[in-house]
Protein backbone atom coordinates (compact mmCIF):
# COMPACT_ATOMS: atom_id res chain seq x y z
CA UNK A 1 0.00 0.00 0.00
CA UNK A 2 1.28 3.01 -0.73
CA UNK A 3 1.57 6.43 1.56
CA UNK A 4 -1.26 9.47 1.66
CA UNK A 5 -0.86 12.50 -0.26
CA UNK A 6 -0.04 13.98 3.13
CA UNK A 7 2.80 11.90 3.65
CA UNK A 8 1.51 9.69 6.93
CA UNK A 9 1.42 5.95 6.89
CA UNK A 10 -1.43 3.92 6.00
CA UNK A 11 -3.63 2.57 8.95
CA UNK A 12 -3.23 -1.47 8.58
CA UNK A 13 -6.19 -3.47 9.11
CA UNK A 14 -6.35 -5.37 12.80
CA UNK A 15 -9.23 -7.26 11.58
CA UNK A 16 -8.64 -11.07 12.37
CA UNK A 17 -11.43 -13.39 12.36
CA UNK A 18 -12.70 -16.73 11.05
CA UNK A 19 -16.33 -16.52 10.00
CA UNK A 20 -17.18 -20.15 9.05
CA UNK A 21 -15.38 -23.60 8.86
CA UNK A 22 -16.50 -26.46 6.36
CA UNK A 23 -15.58 -30.11 5.75
CA UNK A 24 -16.20 -30.19 2.14
CA UNK A 25 -17.12 -34.01 0.97
CA UNK A 26 -15.31 -33.34 -2.09
CA UNK A 27 -11.76 -32.76 0.10
CA UNK A 28 -12.64 -35.80 2.17
CA UNK A 29 -13.33 -39.11 0.50
CA UNK A 30 -14.46 -40.40 4.18
CA UNK A 31 -17.37 -37.98 4.22
CA UNK A 32 -20.56 -38.64 2.54
CA UNK A 33 -21.63 -34.83 2.57
CA UNK A 34 -20.08 -31.50 4.07
CA UNK A 35 -19.72 -31.18 7.83
CA UNK A 36 -19.63 -27.27 9.19
CA UNK A 37 -18.29 -26.20 12.22
CA UNK A 38 -19.90 -24.25 15.08
CA UNK A 39 -17.71 -20.80 15.56
CA UNK A 40 -18.02 -19.19 18.99
CA UNK A 41 -15.86 -16.77 20.23
CA UNK A 42 -12.38 -18.07 20.08
CA UNK A 43 -13.48 -22.27 19.27
CA UNK A 44 -14.75 -24.01 16.95
CA UNK A 45 -17.11 -27.40 17.43
CA UNK A 46 -17.43 -29.65 14.57
CA UNK A 47 -19.10 -33.17 14.73
CA UNK A 48 -18.39 -35.31 12.87
CA UNK A 49 -20.75 -38.75 11.82
CA UNK A 50 -19.46 -42.30 13.59
CA UNK A 51 -16.91 -43.91 12.13
CA UNK A 52 -15.40 -41.52 10.30
CA UNK A 53 -11.01 -41.19 10.61
CA UNK A 54 -10.67 -37.49 12.34
CA UNK A 55 -6.52 -38.07 11.35
CA UNK A 56 -6.74 -36.83 7.90
CA UNK A 57 -9.24 -34.41 7.39
CA UNK A 58 -8.95 -30.74 4.90
CA UNK A 59 -10.80 -27.78 6.35
CA UNK A 60 -11.99 -25.11 4.17
CA UNK A 61 -12.07 -22.15 6.99
CA UNK A 62 -13.44 -18.56 6.14
CA UNK A 63 -11.30 -16.19 7.61
CA UNK A 64 -10.19 -12.22 7.26
CA UNK A 65 -6.48 -11.91 7.90
CA UNK A 66 -3.20 -11.37 6.11
CA UNK A 67 -2.92 -15.19 6.80
CA UNK A 68 -4.07 -18.04 9.15
CA UNK A 69 -1.47 -20.92 10.67
CA UNK A 70 -1.58 -24.02 9.76
CA UNK A 71 -2.62 -22.90 6.33
CA UNK A 72 -5.84 -23.33 5.08
CA UNK A 73 -7.27 -25.92 3.24
CA UNK A 74 -4.35 -28.17 4.84
CA UNK A 75 -4.95 -31.75 5.62
CA UNK A 76 -4.83 -32.14 9.53
CA UNK A 77 -5.26 -34.76 12.31
CA UNK A 78 -8.23 -33.41 14.07
CA UNK A 79 -8.31 -36.67 16.69
CA UNK A 80 -7.08 -33.73 19.27
CA UNK A 81 -7.86 -29.87 19.28
CA UNK A 82 -6.05 -28.51 16.96
CA UNK A 83 -5.02 -24.12 17.23
CA UNK A 84 -5.95 -22.08 14.37
CA UNK A 85 -3.91 -18.60 14.53
CA UNK A 86 -5.07 -15.67 12.35
CA UNK A 87 -2.64 -12.76 11.65
CA UNK A 88 -4.56 -9.23 10.84
CA UNK A 89 -2.09 -6.70 8.59
CA UNK A 90 -0.80 -5.32 11.38
CA UNK A 91 0.76 -8.17 12.97
CA UNK A 92 -1.88 -8.86 15.90
CA UNK A 93 -2.81 -12.38 16.20
CA UNK A 94 -6.07 -14.39 17.53
CA UNK A 95 -6.19 -17.83 18.10
CA UNK A 96 -8.83 -20.40 17.51
CA UNK A 97 -9.55 -23.76 18.97
CA UNK A 98 -10.99 -26.58 16.75
CA UNK A 99 -12.73 -29.48 18.44
CA UNK A 100 -13.93 -32.17 17.00
CA UNK A 101 -16.04 -35.62 17.96
CA UNK A 102 -18.52 -38.26 16.41
CA UNK A 103 -21.54 -38.86 16.70
CA UNK A 104 -22.93 -41.95 18.71
CA UNK A 105 -24.39 -44.15 17.09
CA UNK A 106 -27.21 -47.11 18.91
CA UNK A 107 -24.90 -49.44 18.82
CA UNK A 108 -21.63 -47.52 19.85
CA UNK A 109 -24.35 -45.75 22.86
CA UNK A 110 -25.38 -49.35 23.83
CA UNK A 111 -21.33 -50.55 23.96
CA UNK A 112 -19.93 -47.41 25.93
CA UNK A 113 -18.91 -47.85 29.28
CA UNK A 114 -17.59 -50.40 31.81
CA UNK A 115 -18.54 -54.08 31.11
CA UNK A 116 -17.18 -57.18 33.79
CA UNK A 117 -15.39 -60.14 31.77
CA UNK A 118 -17.17 -62.89 33.13
CA UNK A 119 -15.35 -65.61 31.39
CA UNK A 120 -12.59 -65.28 28.56
CA UNK A 121 -12.56 -68.62 26.73
CA UNK A 122 -9.20 -69.13 24.45
CA UNK A 123 -8.22 -72.63 22.19
CA UNK A 124 -5.77 -72.98 19.26
CA UNK A 125 -4.76 -75.88 17.59
CA UNK A 126 -0.71 -75.51 16.03
CA UNK A 127 -1.10 -71.86 16.54
CA UNK A 128 2.36 -69.93 16.61
CA UNK A 129 2.45 -66.40 16.74
CA UNK A 130 5.01 -64.50 14.77
CA UNK A 131 7.68 -64.79 16.63
CA UNK A 132 7.44 -68.50 17.36
CA UNK A 133 5.54 -68.56 20.79
CA UNK A 134 2.45 -70.58 21.28
CA UNK A 135 -0.18 -68.70 22.46
CA UNK A 136 -1.94 -69.95 25.79
CA UNK A 137 -5.06 -72.10 25.48
CA UNK A 138 -7.85 -72.05 28.68
CA UNK A 139 -10.80 -70.64 30.07
CA UNK A 140 -10.15 -67.62 32.47
CA UNK A 141 -13.61 -67.20 35.09
CA UNK A 142 -13.22 -63.13 35.52
CA UNK A 143 -12.72 -61.36 38.87
CA UNK A 144 -13.60 -58.08 40.33
CA UNK A 145 -10.30 -56.79 38.28
CA UNK A 146 -11.26 -58.12 35.22
CA UNK A 147 -13.10 -55.62 32.62
CA UNK A 148 -13.55 -53.88 29.44
CA UNK A 149 -13.91 -50.36 29.49
CA UNK A 150 -15.37 -48.87 26.16
CA UNK A 151 -15.01 -45.06 25.51
CA UNK A 152 -17.07 -42.70 23.17
CA UNK A 153 -13.66 -41.45 21.43
CA UNK A 154 -13.08 -45.33 20.52
CA UNK A 155 -10.63 -46.85 22.81
CA UNK A 156 -10.86 -49.72 24.86
CA UNK A 157 -9.11 -50.29 28.21
CA UNK A 158 -8.50 -53.99 29.21
CA UNK A 159 -7.76 -55.29 32.63
CA UNK A 160 -7.43 -58.97 32.39
CA UNK A 161 -5.75 -61.65 34.46
CA UNK A 162 -3.04 -58.85 36.15
CA UNK A 163 -2.33 -57.40 32.59
CA UNK A 164 -3.56 -54.19 31.30
CA UNK A 165 -3.55 -52.67 27.91
CA UNK A 166 -5.98 -50.36 25.61
CA UNK A 167 -6.80 -50.59 22.12
CA UNK A 168 -8.88 -48.92 19.79
CA UNK A 169 -12.12 -50.26 17.97
CA UNK A 170 -14.36 -49.48 14.83
CA UNK A 171 -17.84 -50.81 13.86
CA UNK A 172 -18.09 -52.80 10.69
CA UNK A 173 -20.36 -53.82 8.52
CA UNK A 174 -21.92 -57.38 8.99
CA UNK A 175 -21.89 -57.43 12.99
CA UNK A 176 -18.21 -57.02 13.24
CA UNK A 177 -16.06 -55.05 15.28
CA UNK A 178 -12.12 -53.92 14.30
CA UNK A 179 -10.15 -54.40 17.37
CA UNK A 180 -6.65 -52.50 17.35
CA UNK A 181 -3.36 -53.16 19.91
CA UNK A 182 -4.69 -55.76 21.82
CA UNK A 183 -2.63 -59.64 21.75
CA UNK A 184 -4.86 -61.52 18.60
CA UNK A 185 -7.83 -59.64 18.49
CA UNK A 186 -8.26 -57.79 15.01
CA UNK A 187 -11.82 -58.17 13.28
CA UNK A 188 -14.44 -59.74 16.05
CA UNK A 189 -17.72 -61.24 15.70
CA UNK A 190 -20.59 -59.52 17.73
CA UNK A 191 -22.43 -62.79 19.41
CA UNK A 192 -24.56 -60.95 21.65
CA UNK A 193 -24.96 -57.10 22.67
CA UNK A 194 -27.98 -56.01 25.27
CA UNK A 195 -27.77 -53.24 27.82
CA UNK A 196 -26.56 -56.43 30.47
CA UNK A 197 -24.71 -58.57 28.16
CA UNK A 198 -22.16 -58.60 25.78
CA UNK A 199 -19.91 -61.70 23.86
CA UNK A 200 -17.10 -61.60 21.20
CA UNK A 201 -15.54 -63.97 19.44
CA UNK A 202 -12.16 -63.91 17.24
CA UNK A 203 -10.64 -66.85 14.94
CA UNK A 204 -7.41 -66.69 13.09
CA UNK A 205 -5.04 -68.97 11.24
CA UNK A 206 -1.11 -68.69 11.27
CA UNK A 207 0.93 -69.75 8.44
CA UNK A 208 1.58 -73.05 9.14
CA UNK A 209 -2.16 -73.51 8.88
CA UNK A 210 -2.76 -73.33 12.75
CA UNK A 211 -6.33 -72.15 14.09
CA UNK A 212 -6.54 -70.17 16.68
CA UNK A 213 -10.06 -68.98 18.52
CA UNK A 214 -11.15 -66.93 21.37
CA UNK A 215 -14.37 -65.81 23.27
CA UNK A 216 -14.82 -63.05 25.32
CA UNK A 217 -18.44 -63.07 27.62
CA UNK A 218 -18.93 -59.83 29.50
CA UNK A 219 -21.58 -58.22 31.33
CA UNK A 220 -22.45 -55.10 33.23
Amino acid sequence: MGCKKDGSRPTLSSEKTISGVVFKSSDNPGLSADIMGIVTLDSIKIEFPYGVSLNNLMPTINYVGKKITPANRIPQNFTNAVAYTVEAEDGTTRTYTFSSKLQISDTAALLIGRWNLTKDSISSINFYYSNGDIPLSGVLNGTAQDYYEFYSNQTLYISENHITGTSHYQFLPNNQIYFDGWNLMGNATTLMLTSTNASFSWSTTSPNGGRYYRKADLKR
